[in-house]
């Protein structure tokens, strides 16, 4: 008994997470009762994660007049972003790794759907939200390019930006341009491919 209690206790996370994946458990991690029932027929992009750069890219979308949806795990970030009383920005508490989160994000209207953050489950993020929505595009930032890697052989689809990458390429382009170089644009891309 203490040999399979032990066990089955290190497997319940994992059992738990593939029922509510599946449908069997409903959790919602909405602030309030009230769905966002408003984001339904709109166009929008959703973002993950609020930190540094999810935060530089709904501000750069807003600018666009893009509406964003930010799915993120840390209530008073949630609040805040609520405080800020933008019409065009909605803002959800939860784990976008549970299907119910990106139902309530309106995921079916979505144009594409941003993993900002290094540290969201990306794998899992991606096969819900293209089993709910096929046309969506997702965006990931990953920190390392050996992650960028990994997510590239699951799915060739993916928009990859790894940390390494991004700085290497960004720095890349400067020296280029120094050098005069007049097709660095399309250089960098064909070394970005070759990286991942």
């Amino acid at each position: 008994t203490i040999t399979l209690t032990t066990t089955i206790y290190r497997w319940i996370p994992s059992i738990i997470k593939f029922l509510q994946n599946k449908g069997y458990f409903k959790t919602y991690y909405t602030i309030t009762d009230e769905i966002e029932t408003e984001t339904k027929d709109l166009r929008h992009v959703i973002v993950i994660g609020y930190g540094p750069v999810g935060k530089t890219i709904s501000k750069i979308l807003l600018q666009k007049q893009i509406n964003v949806t930010v799915i993120e795990m840390n209530i008073d970030t949630v609040k805040k972003i609520k405080l800020q009383n933008i019409k065009e920005l909605r803002a959800i508490y939860g784990d976008a790794s549970q299907r119910e989160i990106l139902i309530i994000s309106a995921i079916e209207t979505a144009e594409a759907i941003v993993i900002s953050t290094p540290f969201a489950p990306a794998k899992e993020i991606t096969e819900i939200a293209k089993s709910l929505n096929s046309r969506i595009k997702i965006l990931v930032h990953t920190t390392y390019s050996k992650s960028a890697k990994e997510l590239r052989k699951q799915d060739s689809n993916l928009i990859i930006r790894s940390g390494e990458g991004s700085v290497a390429l960004a720095l890349a382009k400067e020296v280029f341009t120094i050098y005069g170089s007049t097709n660095f644009e399309e250089d960098i891309d064909k070394i970005y491919k070759e990286l991942l």
